[in-house]
């Protein structure tokens, strides 16, 4: 009895040790694992030039007559777009930016429309190996122009980019903004009309 005593005394000292073993190592591998390192912190900058496609959407009026849809085709033709951005960083994933662009498109009697939209912007950027996601929100101005007529109106872009890292300097990838431009008539209100129209632009960014 004694005999058995001492070896189970002696297996359970020896898994003791062995348990103790396994752990201290587990603890030295995750400590050898390399801890992931922000791409951008405070200070860090960059600037994109975007280059695409126009679509308009539609119009939406906010109070239809009765029987009339709120929905009515913008009769532009598919245009062009483009614009320049800075962005700052706050962190690894927040920004703030300002961006001023520009788009052409063509009524049915092919005179050209023009707008010149300049929002600030604040975006979240996810990171993933060698690629980027920000999602973006813009607020501003929208300069329009169509024959002898200009007229200012308030502007939302919402959107998202793709990125990927060409090297530490510059990332390529693609935008898609949505736009919502209102054009209130404080005098009539039966004027009303909501802008509704989408970029898809080319992308190329350099970070400094």
């Amino acid at each position: 009895m004694t005999k058995n005593i001492k070896l189970l005394l002696a297996t359970l000292v020896f898994t003791f040790f062995r348990l103790g073993s396994v752990y201290a190592q587990e603890e030295g591998n995750e400590e050898e694992k390399p801890q992931q390192v922000d791409l951008y912190s405070l200070g860090d900058q960059n600037f994109a030039i975007h280059a695409g496609m126009f679509f308009p959407l539609f119009f939406f009026d906010p109070t239809p007559a009765d029987g009339e849809s709120a929905f009515a085709a913008t009769k532009l033709t598919v245009g062009g777009a483009g614009s320049l951005m800075y962005e700052a960083y706050l962190n690894n994933n927040f920004k703030i930016g300002l961006e001023i662009g520009g788009i052409f498109a063509y009524s049915p009697n092919e005179n050209p429309f023009f707008m010149v939209p300049i929002t600030t912007r604040i975006a979240y950027e996810f990171h993933f190996g060698q690629f980027s996601l920000p999602l973006f929100w813009g607020m501003g101005i929208n300069i329009i122009t169509y024959q002898d007529e200009k007229n200012v109106q308030f502007l939302m872009k919402p959107g998202a980019s793709l990125y990927w890292h060409f090297n530490s300097d510059w990332s390529f990838g693609g935008t898609l903004s949505y736009w919502v431009s209102p054009e209130i008539v404080p005098s009539d209100h039966s004027y009303d009309r909501i802008g509704n129209f989408l970029d898809f632009t080319l992308s190329a960014r350099y970070h400094f």
